[in-house]
């Protein structure tokens, strides 16, 4: 659970950088976003591998970006490149240092 609100901190971060005047990053609405997404990841990992859930997921949260914080498709890539790159970054850092 603390991974589920760590992720939406980090979105809510990358969203009010990026897209500050234009995006709605109220932490609530953020969190449930990233619920869903990673309960999402989680089965379709499962299910069809986490290669291409990943890929799933990224193409889902472009979705959500824009459906419920109003940004603009281009944006909403942006933002979620960012969000999978800061993610991906981290994982490496956390298994450099706990190895």
């Amino acid at each position: 659970m603390l991974g589920i609100v760590f992720s939406a901190a980090v979105l809510c971060a990358i969203m009010y950088v990026i897209a500050r005047h234009e995006a709605d990053y109220s932490f609530p609405r953020v969190l449930l976003i990233s619920l869903g997404l990673g309960l999402t990841d989680f089965c379709l990992s499962l299910l069809v591998g986490p290669t291409l859930g990943s890929i799933l997921v990224m193409g889902l949260m472009v979705w959500a970006l824009h459906q419920f914080c109003y940004l603009r498709w281009r944006m909403a890539i942006t933002v979620a490149a960012i969000y999978f790159a800061s993610m991906i970054l981290l994982g490496f850092v956390i298994g450099i240092l706990t190895s």
